[in-house]
């Protein structure tokens, strides 16, 4: 068995600490001023003259103004469906730039005045874009080729239908600038949660509010389904795809009726409906007669039918 001599111990060397120190043990008799009897002879850098006393409330330094002020809060989207009746619990204010002033129809490309976020469905393929000035507004921008009656319909102001902002012809394209709305309703009903009959009424009285408005200016929504109707995160309803409607004089409600259908039975038509049949639920235990009977009246009645 080797026994290991002193001087090929290793020699561990701190700054500030002589070679001499290393090998002497610790005695009060070679400890220098000031220094505590220990089990280790090493020193490390540094002071041991600093003084860390705290300091008291009244002592300590003011912050600055930008510190103290509180941070904004981020406004949270409310889950709550509101009723018809109903307060929301907090107001969100949308900034909707330039909805107050009627479309002008210009002769330009639009995307030197917004930025293209990105491609999303709403019925047909769409772009979600925001302006490059600020502050910045989210709009929705879409190609369109129904060019009569374009200049009339684009004019159109209801809190029930979506509000055109601007109209571009550019490189053989017409391009549609309107509001942007958080989510369709077809998205909605594709959420596994079935919708309760006051969800139903409240989608339903817009729309219909909605369609009444165009049924007075003799245009009719012709194609009218769950992926033409937006949503808002303060509750409304809009109707989107103006654009498409049709000059007409009489305006069916069983648009309506389908809409209802569609949101009740969750996208879901177990039987064909043929052209003119009654509408009806598959299950009508599940709902009320009101109900039923709604959908009894838009399957051959008209809007002004269902307002008298």
């Amino acid at each position: 068995m080797s026994t290991e001599s002193p001087e090929s111990r290793r020699l561990t060397r701190f700054p500030g600490v002589g070679s001499e120190r290393l090998r002497q043990p610790q005695t009060p008799n070679n400890l220098q001023d000031g220094e505590k009897p220990g089990n280790r002879g090493t020193r490390f850098p540094g002071s041991l003259d600093h003084d860390f006393t705290l300091l008291m409330a009244p002592k300590l330094e003011e912050p600055a103004l930008e510190r103290r002020s509180p941070r904004p809060t981020v406004p949270r989207i409310p889950l709550s469906v509101n009723t018809g009746n109903a307060t929301p619990r907090q107001s969100i204010v949308i900034d909707q730039m330039g909805l107050s002033s009627l479309p002008i129809i210009r002769h330009e490309d639009p995307w030197l005045k917004y930025t293209c976020l990105r491609k999303m469905r709403r019925g047909s393929l769409v772009q979600v874009a925001c302006t490059k000035s600020i502050p910045t507004a989210m709009v929705t921008v879409k190609e369109t080729r129904k060019l009569l009656e374009l200049d009339q319909v684009i004019k159109f102001r209801h809190s029930n239908l979506v509000v055109f902002i601007g109209c571009y012809k550019y490189d053989g394209k017409t391009m549609l600038v309107s509001e942007y709305a958080q989510v369709s309703l077809r998205q909605t009903i594709a959420i596994p949660y079935d919708f309760e009959q006051t969800h139903v009424s409240e989608v339903c009285s817009q729309v219909f509010e909605g369609m009444l408005y165009l049924s007075g200016h003799g245009f009719s929504h012709k194609n009218l389904d769950s992926s033409k109707v937006l949503l808002q995160s303060d509750g409304t309803v809009k109707i989107a795809y103006i654009e498409s409607c049709q000059e007409t004089g009489f305006t069916p409600a069983r648009g309506l009726g389908l809409l209802v259908l569609e949101m009740i039975q969750k996208g879901v038509i177990q039987k064909p409906i043929q052209e003119g049949g009654k509408l009806e639920p598959s299950l009508p235990v599940l709902w009320s007669a009101e109900l039923i009977n709604f959908l009894a009246i838009t399957s051959h009645c008209s809007l002004s039918d269902i307002k008298m």
